[in-house]
């Protein structure tokens, strides 16, 4: 029996997704990130930012 395992649910997102989803630029989230204000996923070259710190962030506001 094979379960159904959602692919549809969002568990990270780009820096890009990030910035365009709670309208700020990428500098200054490079700039909160410099500051230790979000925390970031290092996956290959890429930088993701969870859900829940994204949550953890806008909460912290």
């Amino acid at each position: 029996m094979q379960e159904n395992i959602s692919t549809d649910a969002q568990k990270a997102y780009t820096v890009a997704d990030f910035c365009r989803l709670f309208r700020i630029s990428n500098t200054t989230f490079f700039a909160l990130k410099k500051r230790g204000e979000i925390n970031t996923i290092k996956v290959g070259r890429r930088t993701l930012i969870d859900c829940d710190e994204a949550q953890r962030w806008l909460k912290s506001l």
